[in-house]
Order: structure tokens, then sequence, then C-alpha cells
């Protein structure tokens, strides 16, 4: 069981930001439905202590994103400020950084709690809201961007280095040369 003393302070702020990150760049890949996907970042923060029950290392993480609302409060209000494309580049990076920190420090168990944890939250935050249509009806379920995200983040989380925009110009390239 890998404990919160094993990691450095940089490191363990690194993996708790990957947490709220995947869900505050969820939330702004698309416009509209601000609200439901915040009430979702926040209740899929608050299920998973629940859903990952033996996995002390998420348990720690959780309980420090959790215990003080500030910190998800304050993630989301930054957020607003930064261009979508930042978020997503750097929540990708941020999780490929955690994989690798993970693989090093936790047991494989904890590094795939890690994995469908991040992916999870922004999975139920993208999901939270259809865009589009009349009162959430009739609208597109996942944009295109929200699907980029999640595609990326599955890959970043996998250890992949590729992007989904990177897979589509190498696809480009093959089918037109």
């Amino acid at each position: 069981m890998t404990k919160q003393a094993s990691f450095s302070a940089d490191d363990w702020g690194l993996l708790q930001n990957v947490l709220v990150g995947a869900g505050t760049a969820a939330m702004n890949a698309q416009a509209g439905g601000e609200q439901r996907e915040m009430s979702a970042l926040f209740s899929a923060l608050s299920r998973a202590p629940g859903q990952f029950a033996g996995n002390e290392l998420l348990a720690d993480l959780l309980s420090g994103v959790t215990s003080d609302p500030r910190v998800v409060d304050d993630e989301i209000r930054n957020s607003a400020q930064t261009p979508f494309a930042d978020q997503k580049t750097t929540v990708i990076d941020q999780a490929r950084q955690a994989i690798t920190i993970l693989t090093q420090k936790a047991t494989p168990e904890e590094v795939e709690g890690f994995r469908s944890l991040v992916y999870q939250i922004a999975e139920t935050v993208v999901n939270a809201a259809g865009e589009g249509g009349s009162m959430g009806f009739s609208g597109e379920k996942v944009s295109a961007e929200e699907q980029s995200l999640l595609n990326d983040l599955k890959s970043a989380l996998a250890g992949s280095e590729q992007t989904s925009a990177e897979g589509e110009a190498g696809h480009t390239r093959a089918v037109s040369e």
C-alpha cells in the first residue's frame, strides 16, 4: 500500500492536479452545461472514495481534494481563465507524468485505480450535459472537443505519447501517400 509519504510534495500535488484537472478540462471543452458539469465533477469526486475502497493511495489523494472544497473551486476559477487547448495540453502532459511517477512508486493495482478514476471523472463531466439542442434534448451528447479530450486522456493514462490529433495526422499521411 503506497502512502502520501512515498511522494515528494510536487509529485503529490501533480497527482491531485490530474484528478481535478481532468474534470475542469472536460468542463471547458465545450460551452454550455457548466452547472451540470460542475455538479458532475463534485459528484464524481465525492463518490470516488466508495468506488475505490481498499485503494489507500486513491483514498489519500481524494481526501486532500475533497476535504477542502476550495481546492476544486480554485481550479474551476483558474480554468475559466485558460483557453481549453492549453488546459487539454496541461492535463494530458500531467497525466503522462503522473503515470510515470506512479509506475515507479505504486502497486499495479493502485496505478490502474488511478487510471480508472481520472478517466471516470473526465467521462462523468463530459456526459453531464448534452451539447446543443433545446433544454439538453436532441443535442450532440459528446462534442468533438470532448471526445478528443477523452481519447487523448485515455492514451496518456495508458502511457502512450500519441494524441488524437497526431493519430489523425498519421492516418491522413498514410492515406494520402
